[in-house]
């Protein structure tokens, strides 16, 4: 509303320079009129963008030309993290994509621990695929992640009711939608505090849990401290289904 562009002087002043952001690899494409026009064009199109010839030497081109930090997501194989260990790659983050590519790749709980033997303690190990309660991140960091991320569970704070419509630019709730019209549904105003609870009583979970364990924080969680219940009834620790590795067998550097 009016006075909210009033309060916020420099962010008008830059949407007023530069217009509305948009998707920069999106640009391109035609911006059709009809809204689901539109969103069948970038579900068709948006899958060319994977260059299928990006290969381990042009990575290491963009590490020599890159001055920052620079994090590598879609990790699942713990030779995969050694060598970009030894590309000078800064982190890199466990990832299956949410099943967006393969419904059938190896989740990331069950690829943290041969990635983490591969990178050492020492590197920043990041994992995401579904992550949505504190039990969930528990296991991760007990596995040997550093932190996760919980994008989907935040969509839920913010109103995502999964109508399956995000490729179509016809979100009812707004949440993933350019459309003036639909986007009035994201009340900002509402929706922040929302998810504002979530991390607050995620963050909440994740030290009670902790806290039952015996430790401080949860980075002192280590894998004897999680049981797995298996289908049989009976509880096993991750330490036995998961076993620390030997240091003599640590993988070699790329």
């Amino acid at each position: 509303n009016l006075v909210d562009f009033l309060t916020h002087p420099v962010w008008l002043a830059r949407l007023l320079s530069h217009g509305i952001p948009v998707m920069e690899n999106l640009r391109e494409m035609s911006q059709a009129q009809r809204p689901l026009a539109m969103a069948n064009e970038i579900a068709s199109t948006v899958g060319k963008g994977y260059d299928a010839g990006f290969d381990w030497g042009r990575l290491k081109q963009v590490r020599d030309r890159w001055p920052g930090r620079l994090i590598v997501k879609g990790v699942a194989r713990g030779d995969d993290a050694q060598a970009l260990v030894g590309l000078g790659v800064d982190a890199l983050v466990v990832s299956n994509h949410g099943g967006r590519q393969l419904d059938g790749i190896i989740s990331p709980l069950e690829a943290i621990p041969e990635i983490r033997a591969a990178t050492g303690r020492d590197f920043m190990v990041m994992a995401d695929g579904g992550f949505r309660r504190g039990a969930d991140i528990i296991k991760a960091v007990a596995l040997g992640a550093d932190m996760c991320n919980a994008a989907r569970a935040m969509l839920f704070a913010i109103g995502c009711i999964q109508a399956l419509r995000c490729h179509q630019n016809t979100c009812p709730t707004g949440v993933t939608t350019h459309n003036p019209r639909l986007q009035r549904g994201l009340v900002v105003e509402e929706k922040f505090i929302r998810v504002a609870n979530y991390a607050i009583n995620m963050n909440k979970e994740i030290d009670m849990i902790a806290h039952s364990c015996g430790c401080r924080h949860a980075r002192e969680l280590r894998r004897e401290h999680v049981r797995i219940v298996q289908t049989a009834g009976q509880s096993i620790a991750l330490n036995v289904l998961y076993p620390y590795p030997d240091p003599s067998t640590r993988l070699k550097s790329a």
